[in-house]
């Protein structure tokens, strides 16, 4: 049957004016938070509503004396769900979800659905015994990099929250069986990996298709680029990386502006760059050179692909640059800046941290951008701690009269390593009890 939404008020107060006052319609499911291309109102399911989304569990983790406990523990901790890797002095090691799971009914969570009728629900919460684990795999490793770690079953119950193409996690990997016998550098050197190996289909995809075709101007000075100074690294100095990379942009935009062109008209918000996949497909389509999926305005993919090399070019020579200042440092200039020049700005030269181009990128293990990266890089061996290492961006001080404040920082940006253990004591801070 029907029920009437309950309205609630919040009311937001802001310093220095009057307070912003909001009406939030409420569902037995949840706040109404916008609506479809249809016009029908959509509501918010979040475990974060629920008691069993925010707990204390966490802190019973610290007392787990084996790697079964603790992936057990995990299950029933209230935090927003994310991999959870862990070992233990056995040697044993284990991989879960740490976070509660929804039992989900009638529907895998990918896209909004229907509960009006009950088909589609939450039942509870799984219970540990039920959640998906990898507990001491045949080959001795375990590795996430925020892409899909199971399948199957396992999947299901998961459902996809967006993870993360494969290209960085199977490098990590690849890394990890390389070696016969790890010490703390040889794990850190993963890390830094920034081998441009998931740009290498594009490239050779190009070297394949212009082969035998003569070219000439900016598309011949592009394929000479990749052909014949390709480093394979996302290197500072690297022009052939920043083409590569841009040209690989400028196809899956160009498919998938296409092939989402319909759901544009529905929807003036819709985004095809959340949509899963679309490296993948768009690599198949331009491969494939299927002629019913061949974006408009263009005679054949050769022609396509023909007509992004140039717009990269265009890109690189704009305003009288040269292409061998096109490089991927030029691009990849660190942006980070402490929140508080937002409302203050004129402070922002003390506040930044150094705008350095930075080597790495997107779909590699070494993944370092304009505003953001690895938050932190992180190797030690219990008992081992002295020769542990620890990379944190921006340092471990967010006060920025802190002579810790930049601590560090340019370390994470060299991937120099840095001792896990602290040094020296130079300060003492002593709290005392309020009477």
């Amino acid at each position: 049957g029907y029920k009437a939404f309950a309205l609630r008020t919040e009311v937001i107060q802001i310093a220095g004016q009057d307070p912003d006052t909001i009406t939030i319609k409420d569902t037995i499911w949840g706040p109404v938070f916008d609506t479809d291309h249809q016009g029908r109102p959509r509501v918010l399911r979040w475990i974060a509503h629920d008691t069993e989304g925010a707990n204390l569990g966490l802190v019973d983790l610290e007392q787990a004396v084996d790697v079964p406990e603790a992936l057990h523990l995990a299950a029933v901790c209230g935090i927003p769900p994310q991999n959870f890797v862990c070992a233990d002095r056995e040697g044993s090691i284990g991989w879960t979800i740490i976070g509660r799971i929804p039992r989900r009914n009638g529907f895998d969570g990918r896209l909004p659905q229907v509960w009006s009728d009950g088909s589609n629900s939450w039942q509870g919460y799984l219970t540990p015994a039920e959640y998906p684990q990898v507990l001491d795999p045949e080959e001795g490793l375990l590795w996430t990099a925020n892409s899909r770690v199971v399948g199957g079953q396992f999947l299901e119950i998961i459902g996809d929250g967006g993870y993360g193409m494969g290209a960085r996690a199977t490098q990590i990997r690849d890394g990890l069986r390389d070696l016969k016998q790890a010490d703390e550098r040889d794990m850190l050197a993963i890390q830094l990996d920034d081998r441009a190996i998931f740009l290498e289909q594009w490239r050779q995809l190009l070297l394949s298709e212009f082969q035998d075709v003569e070219l000439n101007g900016e598309a011949a000075e592009f394929m000479s680029r990749i052909k014949d100074d390709w480093e394979g690294r996302a290197l500072v100095s690297s022009v052939s990386y920043r083409l590569l990379r841009e040209f690989r942009l400028e196809m899956v935009k160009g498919i998938y502006d296409y092939l989402t062109a319909p759901c544009l008209e529905l929807d003036s918000g819709f985004q095809a760059w959340q949509l899963s996949y679309r490296d993948a497909v768009a690599l198949e389509l331009a491969a494939g050179q299927p002629k019913h999926l061949l974006p408009e305005g263009n005679e054949s993919w050769r022609a396509f692909m023909l007509a992004g090399m140039n717009r990269v070019m265009d890109k690189a020579t704009t305003n009288g640059n040269t292409l061998g200042n096109y490089t991927w440092g030029a691009r990849n200039t660190s942006r980070i800046v402490h929140p508080f020049t937002v409302f203050m700005p004129q402070l922002k030269r003390w506040l930044s941290m150094p705008a350095n181009p930075l080597p790495g990128g997107s779909h590699m293990p070494r993944v370092q951008h304009q505003v953001h990266g690895a938050s932190e890089r992180f190797v030690v061996s219990p008992g081992r701690e002295r020769e542990g290492i620890f990379h944190m961006p921006c340092g471990p001080s967010g006060h920025p009269l802190s002579p810790y404040f930049k601590a560090g920082h340019s370390d994470w940006e060299k991937g120099r390593p840095t001792p896990f253990l602290p040094g020296p004591g130079k300060h003492l801070l002593t709290l005392i009890p309020a009477r």
